[in-house]
Formats: structure tokens, C-alpha cells, sequence
């Protein structure tokens, strides 16, 4: 569950879906000598510090962080030698439900919105098929362990906002730059994570396309496939 802002309606909810279920595949692993994939996040970080390695200690600040914390917590304690923990952020890419940031906005763009968007809030733009690629990589490899998987890039909403214009050919004068205390946004966002990705890199593992890469990848995979035709 992570849609930040309904966590925080929902608490309960959001805990029997981020926590107790991987609580759940957890204990299932220990069982039958499975490892477990638990997709993780930079919001378990608070932004204080100017980057985040694994070992740092984590603060989480809203109740969607929390909860992936503890997820993280439930795993190591019940498989310690059987996990692989990736924490990632702002993932984008291809989705045919449209749920990541770049689609959502290309949408709302092309629909005649104007749309707001934080100019106070920083992060590392990571595709998709990139992270599947390293997970591959350390599954393959029989890897545990924790490990921070994003872009190569930091950059603020509203940059990432304009650069998407640029790429789908949108009108970036809808884009309303704003800051995060007039979005009424009911849970709190650390304001500027960096994870450090150093122990990635260090596996050998594939490297992350930088962001015009990766939209320029999104929007290759967007176009709809044409049928052959014969000289």
C-alpha cells in the first residue's frame, strides 16, 4: 500500500497490507527454505542528514514510512539469512494503472490541468525496468542483505516536472510550482532524501539510466507497436 496519504487515513489497514503480509511471506519462507524480495522505501529517512547509507539509522515520518520499517524489521528477524531489502524512490515507468508521478502527470497535462507540484521536495527518479534489472542481478547471485537501488540523479518535483514536459512535448505552463505546506497533504514527506548507492555499485550490479534516459525509454515503451509492411 502506497498511496502515502491514504496510509495515513487508513492506518490499519495499511498495516495488515505492508506489515503483517510480508509478516506473513516471511514466516512461509523460513519454513519451506525460501528467500524473500521486500521492496522498500527512501521515506523511511527523515532528510536531516545530505545522504543515506544502509546502516544509518532510520526515522520515519509518517505512518506509510512506519509501516515499512517495521516490514523491513519483521523480515530481517524472521529470515535474517534468507532477504534481500531494496530501498528505492520515485520509481516511474511503465504502468498500465498509470500510478507513478511522471504518468500521472502526463495525464493530468494532456487532460488541460493545471497541476501543482512541490518545489520543496528532492529525490532520485528510478526506473523501473533498471531496478528489476539489478534485483534480478542480486537474486541471481543469491544476494541478502539490504541495499539502496535508485537513480543516479537528485532532483527537485518541479525540475522533474518540467523535464517531463520537455520529453512528451507537454505545456509546462500548467505546472504550478508550490510549496509542500500548501498542498494540504495529509502525511509528511522528508523533504530531501539522497540514498546513498554505493554498496550497489560495488556488487558490479547493472548500472540506472540518468532521467532523460529513462523517459526517453518510458516514452519508446509508450508508443504502440505498428505492423510490418512489405516493400
Amino acid at each position: 500500500m502506497c498511496n502515502v496519504d491514504r496510509c495515513e487515513r487508513e492506518p490499519d489497514l495499511c498495516r495488515r497490507i505492508n506489515v503483517d503480509g510480508p509478516a506473513a511471506v516471511a514466516a512461509y519462507a523460513r519454513r519451506h527454505g525460501s528467500r524473500v524480495v521486500l521492496f522498500s522505501t527512501d521515506h523511511v529517512f527523515d532528510g536531516v542528514q545530505p545522504s543515506y547509507r544502509e546502516s544509518d539509522a532510520v526515522n520515519p515520518l509518517s505512518v506509510y514510512a512506519r509501516s515499512k520499517m517495521e516490514a523491513e524489521n519483521v523480515i530481517r528477524e524472521t529470515i535474517p539469512a534468507q532477504c534481500l531489502i531494496i530501498r528505492t524512490g520515485w520509481v516511474y515507468g511503465p504502468d498500465l494503472q498509470r500510478r507513478n508521478f511522471v504518468l500521472r502527470l502526463v495525464d493530468r497535462l494532456r487532460a488541460g490541468e493545471a497541476v501543482d507540484v512541490p518545489v520543496d521536495q528532492w529525490g532520485s527518479p528510478t526506473y523501473t525496468e533498471d531496478l528489476a534489472e539489478a534485483v534480478r542481478f542480486f537474486v541471481e547471485r543469491e544476494e541478502t542483505g539490504t541495499f539502496h537501488a535508485t537513480g543516479p540523479e537528485l532532483i527537485d518535483r518541479v525540475s522533474l516536472a518540467h523535464r517531463v514536459c520537455d520529453a512528451f512535448a507537454l505545456n509546462a505552463s500548467r505546472i504550478v510550482p508550490q510549496p509542500t505546506s500548501a498542498l494540504g497533504q495529509l502525511a509528511r514527506r522528508s523533504p530531501r532524501v539522497l540514498l546513498n548507492c554505493d554498496k550497489l555499485h560495488g556488487t558490479g550490479a547493472p548500472t540506472f539510466r540518468a532521467v532523460g534516459a529513462g523517459l526517453d525509454a518510458l516514452i519508446a515503451m509508450s508508443r504502440p507497436v505498428g505492423h510490418w509492411q512489405e516493400a
